[in-house]
């Protein structure tokens, strides 16, 4: 979300889940949420993450559900996939701010 002078007030971040790559080590959950807050907080060093975006388009939807709720509980901040079940749950968290 962009306040004033276009600098995020907050951020979400989005990811896919990568399953078949074994030989690739990729960076967890927590390291891409730092990231993403990091080069927020470039331009705005009160932005918080309050949310993340999943595109769970390759997975079933009883998959779906479960990874969204597994990555719920790691990191304690809403997580959807909007096209799947919609962004409420996002603008509920930024309208907290």
């Amino acid at each position: 979300m962009l306040g004033a002078r276009c600098s995020p007030i907050s951020t979400t971040f989005a990811t896919r889940p990568m399953r078949g790559l074994p030989e690739f080590s990729l960076p967890g959950l927590e390291a891409l949420r730092d990231l993403s807050l990091t080069l927020a907080r470039i331009v705005n060093p009160g932005c918080k993450v309050v949310g993340v975006s999943l595109n769970t388009s390759r997975l079933t939807d009883d998959d779906a559900l479960e990874i969204c709720a597994r990555t719920e509980a790691q990191l304690g901040l809403p997580v959807v996939d909007p096209f799947r079940h919609g962004a409420d749950r996002l603008v509920t968290a930024l309208d907290t701010l």
